[in-house]
């Protein structure tokens, strides 16, 4: 038997087929004029238009599907904004497009900034430094107010989780305050990972880049809050070796002492191994760069890492590690000189194109203009036109490279047993071709010049090697030769790497090298261990239901909202009941209900994991990931249902009424059109027309959302960003499941029943509302306050007219039984909601009632 005005959790049904798990959302993204950018790529190669104005050109259209149109903190319809800086844009192309490389850190959701990767700076590329958070004027200031003002315009549904990890990537923290104390955003919420390699959450990632302001405000000056799975607080990531907060940022932001000098020793460099080794390679040792080896290393240097400590040590705090001696015999030999003779490509006597340094064109510069043997390069030969300047080759091999540089594997680079291993254990890269492998080689001296990237695994083959690396705060791009450059001895880290040493380093890390005698070696660089790129503007919801509930609760107990400190949570602070919020079933009412008489035990409240939620519209899965289940299960749990057509009914007519008062994409968003001929559907006096209407609207948003597709809950109401859940659709009792699709609240009331007795009932289980004049009278009130003009029909004539002071009314419409009599809606709303009508005891509305009342 089925309870009229309240139904046990433990006896109802699951809601089975109904809930069926959706497939991701993808953007649809903006796509160029082809026609456009065909013809004018062929008039610049016909009239030699420079190539300038031919990406300028592109920038432009990239910008605007249209035409730009600079108006200061302006929408276009196309969804572009613009706030007085054509840098500043709001776009619908995924992130690192159009903008290329520059942008692959600079995208924040739809708010994008021209932040250019590097600018020559003030002094000239060959005699300076262009550091990229300390550019002369107001660059970084601008592209900061940049995202504050699209964050502004954003909807609070387009807002994910995932821009706080974003915005603390990108050194935003004024960005990072609003979204944590205007949106209520997790510092230590983190996406999903779908490979098995952790994600970093945003307190973790102002770590990584050495950000001291940014961190300092995640944690709100709270060095003991605790910032991942092994119990490690902000203090720990900071005093760590070689930590990205360097020595003196920590003592002046956290107040914390770190010695300038933590080194670690330098593991098995055996000297008199090492010059056996140079002496079976062939290859000089000679040097006017000597090297003041001692013994020393600014990071970890360790014999062996497996993959779990590699991501505990060095992944999640965002340090750098090298790894002795990685590379097989084999290998070392197959880059030998003996081994080199033997071949065409990389026989001593080849020529090779050769520069100041690796990629010269990248700080405007030219190459050698004659290109140097290698042998020319291992005795340190100048170029003619570059007298003083020490020169490095720099490639990307080939496969046919790969298959001489590589013969005991074929060209199998990432061979299990060789130098590459870690690359597929650490990061399950299988194929190198994915990525950017480089090989480099250079006489003494050379080296690759300061600059960054995406992370990277760096082999030495032969020679030795000096490195200097810099927390991706530090990083920049400089034209000066390697032997010129000198980075402040306060932020720079360096290490020594011999033949066989594997060296890794994190994201954006600046970093440059000086070989002391000629020395060869590879690269691969691979990143997106750090990736919030996949479908951007979807990804945090899909993946957001990373944390355990228990895991959530210690995180949000640890983070200090307004406080310094945080407290710990008691039990007193878990709501003492939870209600689910159906929309369109007097749920308004309810709220309001609970404000004015249950303020001590019901809060309005909104988080960020694992979506924005809020308490009014939050699910039972929103409830029980909020609080845990430990929690749902102890305190009281319900939600009020309303016949599935009267609620369709109902929300069909507010929506219009809402749209066409003002602007709203949920009107777009369902399908539903607000002017039938002009006019306003809710102004049209034809109560038939505005029936066929609605049954022309269930029509197309039955093809639109069908069961089982992935939006299939826009046929039944907005999600409120429910739609996280897999078992979230359009029916009422997926409100009201748990992740195994089964209902999990304790009690169901019917909107119909509340006035006669449902809400009496309710008062016994919340006492708080018993405070008004009568339940019953006070929900009632309520609920016509919300749909003051709705008729019922079947509630007692006395009770329609309880009156109170109207601040949110419904527009007219016929009553919902008049709608019963289509056909074809009756057979859409029996397949949409079979679940609602077995679970809620509803019947299909005989449509003759009415027709008799009317004739009485």
């Amino acid at each position: 038997m089925r309870p009229s005005t309240g139904i046990s959790r433990r006896r109802r049904s699951a809601i089975g087929a109904a809930a069926t798990l959706k497939r991701r959302r993808t953007n649809n993204y903006y796509h160029y004029r082809r026609e456009d950018l065909a013809f004018f790529v062929f008039c610049c190669c016909i009239f030699a238009i420079p190539m300038k104005a031919l990406m300028d050109w592109i920038v432009s259209q990239t910008f605007s599907p249209a035409t730009v149109e600079v108006k200061q903190h302006s929408y276009t319809e196309e969804g572009l904004i613009i706030n007085g800086d054509p840098k500043c844009v709001k776009t619908k192309s995924p992130i690192g497009s159009p903008f290329g490389r520059a942008a692959d850190n600079l995208q924040l959701g739809p708010c994008a900034y021209f932040f250019e990767e590097k600018q020559a700076p003030p002094g000239g590329w060959l005699h300076d430094i262009d550091y990229f958070f300390d550019r002369p004027g107001q660059q970084l200031e601008a592209k900061e107010q940049c995202y504050l003002d699209c964050l502004r315009g954003l909807a609070e549904d387009e807002i994910t989780p995932s821009f706080l990890i974003r915005a603390a990537q990108m050194k935003l923290p004024k960005v990072v305050q609003t979204l944590m104390d205007d949106y209520g955003m997790d510092p230590l919420y983190k996406v999903k990972s779908t490979d098995g390699i952790p994600r970093l959450n945003a307190v973790q990632e102002a770590v990584h880049g050495g950000y001291p302001v940014v961190l300092k405000t995640l944690t709100r000056g709270n060095i003991k809050l605790v910032i991942d799975n092994y119990g490690r607080t902000v203090e720990d990531y900071i005093t760590m070796r070689a930590s990205p907060i360097r020595p003196f940022h920590a003592l002046k932001y956290f107040g914390i002492k770190v010695p300038e000098t933590n080194l670690s020793p330098l593991i098995a460099f055996n000297d008199t191994e090492f010059e056996k080794l140079e002496e079976r390679q062939g290859w000089t040792s000679k040097t006017d760069y000597p090297h003041e080896y001692d013994n020393t290393c600014d990071i970890d240097v360790v014999n062996e890492l497996s993959r779990e400590e590699f991501y505990r040590e060095y992944l999640l705090p965002g340090r750098p590690v090298l790894i002795r001696d990685q590379a097989a015999d084999d290998e070392l030999q197959a880059f030998s000189k003996k081994y080199w003779q033997t071949t065409t490509d990389f026989h001593p006597s080849s020529k090779h194109k050769v520069g100041p340094t690796a990629y010269p064109s990248l700080t405007d510069q030219k190459a050698c203009d004659t290109k140097l043997s290698i042998s020319e390069m291992e005795n340190a030969t100048e170029c003619p036109t570059m007298p003083g300047i020490p020169m490095v080759h720099a490639r990307h091999p080939t496969n046919r490279d790969l298959e001489l540089l590589y013969p005991a594997t074929n060209g199998e680079v990432l061979n299990p047993t060789h130098s590459w291993a870690k690359l597929t254990e650490f990061f399950h890269v299988h194929s190198h071709r994915k990525h950017r492998m480089q090989l480099f080689w250079g006489g003494d001296g050379s080296g690759a010049t300061f600059h960054w990237h995406l992370s990277a695994f760096n082999i030495l083959y032969a020679g030795l090697k000096e490195w200097r690396l810099a927390p991706p705060l530090f990083r920049g791009y400089t034209g000066m030769p390697a032997s010129k450059v000198q980075l402040d001895a306060s932020f720079s880290l360096k290490c020594t790497q011999k033949p066989g040493d594997l060296l890794w380093f994190p994201d954006y890390w600046g970093h440059m090298t000086i070989n002391h005698r000629f020395s060869i070696g590879a690269a691969i660089i691979h990143g997106g261990y750090r990736d919030l790129n996949v479908e951007p503007e979807m990804r945090a919801r899909d993946d957001a239901l990373h944390n355990t509930a228990s895991e959530r609760e210690t995180i949000e107990t640890l983070v200090p909202r307004h406080d310094e400190q945080a407290p710990a949570k008691t039990e007193a602070e878990v709501p003492d009941f939870f209600f689910v919020h159906i929309n369109k079933c007097g749920g308004s009412s309810m709220i309001s209900m609970l404000n004015e008489r249950c303020p001590g035990q019901w809060r309005n409240e909104k988080w960020s994991s694992p979506a924005l939620l809020r308490t009014f519209h939050c699910s039972a899965q929103c409830w029980i990931d909020r609080w845990g289940g430990k929690a749902w299960n102890d305190q009281y749990s319900f939600a009020i249902v309303r016949h599935p057509l009267a609620r369709a009914v109902s929300n069909f007519f507010f929506l219009i009424d809402q749209c066409s008062k003002k602007r709203s994409k949920i009107c777009e968003e369902r399908a539903i059109s607000t002017h039938y001929n002009g006019v306003v559907i809710n102004d049209l006096a034809d109560d038939e027309l505005k029936i066929n209407l609605f049954h022309s609207w269930v029509e197309k948003a039955y093809k639109l959302f069908p069961p089982g597709s992935h939006n299939h809950h826009l046929f039944g109401s907005h999600a409120h960003n429910n739609d996280v859940y897999s078992t979230f659709n359009a029916t009422m009792t997926s409100w009201m499941v748990n992740a195994d699709g089964e209902i999990a609240v304790d009690e169901v009331y019917r909107l119909e029943e509340m006035a006669s007795g449902g809400m009496d009932k309710l008062s016994t289980k919340i006492p708080c509302l018993k405070n008004a004049a009568t339940a019953s009278e006070r929900f009632l009130a309520e609920q016509e306050q919300e749909e003051s003009t709705e008729e019922h029909p079947h509630l007692p004539a006395q009770q329609q007219h309880v009156q109170l002071a109207t601040k949110n009314t419904s527009p007219p419409y016929p009553d919902y039984e008049r709608f019963a009599a289509n056909r074809r809606t009756k057979e859409i709303f029996l397949e949409v909601y079979a679940a609602d009508f077995h679970n809620f005891g509803y019947k299909w509305p005989d449509p003759s009632r009415l027709q008799v009342q009317a004739s009485k």
